[in-house]
């Protein structure tokens, strides 16, 4: 059974002077129940941003992200 899923998600922090900085551009991924997940990548990659959607303290601008079957969206 799939307790996250995340499909086509996109999020830009909206800048003063500047364009947008897009900081996640189509992720998807799913996470079943029972599952260990890791999020590595380099410094500026999004995992804290996925997180942060993940966890209702962002809002994605895009795509649809699910807990347990409920839209977050």
């Amino acid at each position: 059974m799939e307790i996250i899923k995340v499909e086509n998600v996109t999020y830009a922090y909206k800048q003063y002077e500047s364009a947008p900085l897009e900081a996640l551009k189509g992720i998807t991924l799913s996470i079943n129940e029972g599952e260990f997940v890791a999020l590595v990548g380099p410094n500026g990659a999004g995992k804290t941003t996925t997180v942060r959607i993940l966890s209702g303290q962002a809002r994605a601008d895009g795509g649809t992200v699910k807990l347990a079957g409920r839209n977050l969206t």
